[in-house]
């Protein structure tokens, strides 16, 4: 390349080097293979550390008595300790409800492995595991600790043990006899304290070993549905049953109907009450959040039909709000998948189909109608789909449904993608972004549908149930967050105009911009979630995450330093949020802290400034550290970085820390009127950058002048205490005219402009005698000095028209 052929000069030179040796010495440097392993071998013995030998304690005969006492002082403190801890029982109380549930598990997962469920079905028994794990681990923990606290007790009782032992084994044969009677009651109380911690720690054990099992249990399960659910997925391509044509394909479908539908009721009723006996306290929140956000909703609704008609704004808001008992169930709802954690099976059915019916009451407010026989299908397709769900176990029923599901909506698409009716429909509602988004969607139904059919037909049991619950999930959920998304818009339109969003000066000044914003960020967490939904429902969730994991954790090593996609990933993204959160913080300051506090002219900006350098430094360590830098090599870098400093940087720096004194000290400000050079340059000075700043000249220039020469030169600033002005206009009148007549009418005229200050008043003043004409003087002060030329144009108007009405000659 031909910029590296020409000279460079040397400080640029140096610079770079320093830099690179910068960037090798905050780099971790990671050893070569088996590097480590050469090095400790040769390690010598005489190196090693001398284990430290224990010194024999004995306790003096004058202080046996004193010591004994501070002995059973302890022993007690020990006993008090190790009295039964909330610790284990609370985990004595909780064992028995979980293996309850874990056996409740370990049958639903039998019972799934042995009907071949699908992979969604084996997906959701995985995740319900998961969350049986964390419960145990955290009761593990608590064990852990527990027993960590009884070990430490033991080996203070074992130390005073030894003291006192030591002690009665090197007593005289003239020792008292109350002595060693002394010393043997403290050994006693010692053992007995002893032995009652090994008792508790025993206790611990065994509660430990049952925790221990109960894992085991929970890992094999985990392994099974893994193993199954990738035997499920692979199988897919294998026909699995007998297609509907052959001989014998539904004769089970029937037989044991009713028998079965019983013992399921029964199964899942008990489920249901160990959950909600267990969930009783997050259910009644819940119910107090709904209630209370029903009462909300509806005032809304009256806020809104009262101001829809003068704030353009709430205009279609009230669709949102028309049903305000259905709005808040569905949000309620949706917040519960979040907050109650894992739910069997049966639950998990009801609240999901809870879902459909308030979704489709807010959306029939807010949709074309020409969408409403899709959403009443949907709506019929979750009622089938749902008994479909809780008659999974048997064997042929669900099959005759799914077939049934996915003939509805091939015959629905077919239905409303003829050409007639397409035709009919107008351009403008053609063009709606929600109506183009359900076309496609009606393209994508009108394909899965049909292959999903057709597999089931054919005794592809695996692929179609694949297709169709996957197609099933991506409506109802798509359907169901559209709602929601639409009404927390609405709600958002609402709050940003009641009590105390209101108030906020950025809620004021960009209410459209911050409910905007607001959307945006909804949106964008459904149609996450949405995808979320759709890669678990077909597989795909933890491949995804293991392959894209790999990706990021792939070393990337340049020469000797060594780092990963994901921490360069981590870099840039900890830069882009710094830069984000910066330029929140400012605004929210600018908008909201700033004109509420008494700060004078400049202040805002200088303190807004300094903030964003400070979170910017933060923002790049913290940035740096995900990186994998070094941070202990200071001594390196500050060296590094002063000879940087020296040699290629003193330029940039003394800038950098010139505006910083600007900034600090403020001898001048944002919005100060400045005079450099002599005058070369004249104007407002309209930013304080880290390196430079910039003055707009009033002809329209805008000058960059680096802050190093704002500091070291001199500089006039005509704003910098107030913006008041002297106006000084001389003006000349012939020989032979009475001095005191003229300054009797500069005075006036002076006076008599609204835009001049009284306090101080304006004044003449008699310069001299010219060669031609007796000089005057008039001098007024403005407060005006943005405008002062204006104000000083209409002086000059106003004399020439006072002297000529008077009849005073300017030569």
């Amino acid at each position: 390349m031909s910029f590296l052929r020409g000279p460079v000069s040397a400080p640029v030179a140096l610079a770079a080097a320093t830099s690179l040796l910068v960037l090798a010495s905050l780099l971790p440097a990671r050893p070569a293979a088996g590097q480590a392993e050469a090095a400790a071998p040769s390690e010598t013995a005489a190196e090693q550390p001398a284990k430290p030998v224990k010194k024999v304690v004995t306790i003096p005969i004058a202080e046996i008595a004193s010591r004994s006492e501070q002995a059973k002082a302890l022993f007690a403190e020990i006993e008090q300790k190790l009295a039964p801890s909330e610790a284990a029982s609370g985990v004595e109380r909780q064992l028995p409800e979980v293996i309850e549930r874990i056996q409740q598990r370990k049958l639903e997962t039998e019972r799934a492995l042995a009907e071949e469920s699908n992979p969604a079905r084996l997906e959701e028994l995985l995740g319900s595991w998961k969350g049986l794990q964390d419960e145990i681990l955290a009761l593990q923990q608590s064990l852990r600790g527990r027993s960590e606290e009884i070990e430490q007790e033991i080996e203070r009782i074992r130390t005073e043990r030894e003291v006192w032992g030591t002690t009665r084994a090197q007593s005289e044969e003239d020792t008292p006899d109350a002595v060693l009677q002394t010393i043997s009651e403290v050994e006693v109380a010692a053992d007995r304290v002893k032995e009652l911690a090994k008792a508790r720690q025993g206790a611990i054990v065994t509660l430990q070993s049952r925790v221990a099992q109960l894992t085991r249990t929970g890992m094999a399960a985990q392994d099974d549905l893994k193993q199954a659910r990738l035997a499920r997925v692979a199988s897919v391509s294998e026909r699995d049953r007998l297609p509907i044509w052959a001989p014998g394909a539904f004769d089970v479908l029937g037989t044991s109907l009713r028998q079965r539908l019983g013992e399921l009721q029964e199964q899942d009723l008990a489920v249901i009450r160990v959950w909600t006996s267990r969930e009783k306290a997050s259910l009644i929140v819940h119910a107090i959040f709904f209630i209370g956000l029903a009462i909300l909703l509806r005032g809304a609704r009256n806020r809104v039909r009262a101001r829809a008609e003068s704030d353009a704004a709430l205009e279609g808001m009230e669709g949102v709000f028309r049903h305000p008992i259905a709005l808040a169930l569905l949000l309620t709802l949706l917040t519960g998948l979040w907050t109650l954690g894992a739910m069997p099976r049966p639950v998990s059915v009801i609240v999901s189909g809870s879902l459909a019916p308030p979704a489709l009451l807010v959306l029939r407010h807010l949709l074309a109608r020409d969408l409403f026989p899709i959403l009443n299908v949907l709506m019929l397709l979750w009622i089938v789909d749902l008994i479909r769900v809780l008659i999974s176990p048997l064997q042929n029923a669900p099959r005759v449904l799914l077939m049934l599901e996915m003939a509805l909506v091939l015959g629905l698409m077919l239905w409303w993608m003829r050409p007639a009716r397409l035709a009919q429909i107008p351009s403008h509602v053609a063009a709606v972004r929600s109506f183009r988004v359900a076309a496609v969607g009606v393209r994508i139904a009108l394909a899965s549908s049909l292959v999903a059919l057709v597999a089931e037909a054919s005794g592809f049991g695996a692929l179609a149930e694949l297709v169709a619950e996957t197609l099933l999930l991506a409506a109802f959920a798509g359907m169901v967050l559209y709602g929601a998304v639409r009404a927390l818009d609405g709600i958002a339109a609402v709050l940003l105009r009641v009590r105390p969003l209101n108030l906020l000066g950025m809620v004021q000044r960009h209410r459209a911009l911050v409910r905007r914003r607001i959307r945006r960020a909804v949106g964008a967490g459904a149609l996450l979630w949405w995808s979320y939904e759709v890669l678990d429902r077909l597989g795909l969730t933890q491949p995804l995450f293991d392959t894209v994991l790999a990706i990021l954790s792939a070393p990337l090593p340049i020469g000797e330093l060594v780092f990963t996609l994901g921490d360069a990933l981590l870099f840039l993204l900890t830069i882009w949020l710094t830069f984000k959160l910066s330029s929140l913080v400012r605004f929210a300051l600018e908008e909201d802290v700033f004109p509420r506090a008494p700060l004078k002219k400049g202040q805002p900006y200088a303190v807004s400034t300094l903030l964003h350098y400070v979170i910017l430094t933060i923002g790049f360590i913290v940035a740096i550290l995900a990186l994998g830098f070094d941070m202990t090599r200071v001594t390196l870098l500050a060296g590094a970085f002063g000879v940087g400093i020296g040699f290629g940087l003193q330029t940039i720096v003394s800038n950098f820390v010139s505006g910083l004194i600007l900034l600090t000290e403020r001898p001048i400000e944002v919005g100060d009127t400045v005079s450099l050079g002599n005058g070369e340059v004249f104007g407002e000075v309209k930013r304080i950058g880290i390196r430079s700043s910039t003055v707009r000249t009033w002809q329209g220039a805008e000058v960059i002048v680096p802050n190093a020469e704002l500091i070291a030169q001199s500089v006039i600033n005509w704003t910098h205490s107030d913006r008041r002005r002297r106006l000084e206009i001389p003006v000349g009148v012939a020989y032979g005219t009475d001095p005191r007549r003229v300054i009797e009418i500069l005075e006036e005229v002076g006076r008599a402009d609204t835009r001049t200050l009284d306090d101080p008043a304006p004044y003449v003043l008699f310069l001299g005698f010219g060669e031609s004409s007796l000089d005057f003087e008039l001098r007024a002060w403005t407060d005006h000095f943005d405008d002062y030329l204006m104000v000083r144009s209409g002086l000059c108007v106003a004399i020439n028209a006072a002297l000529e009405a008077a009849g005073v000659t300017i030569p």
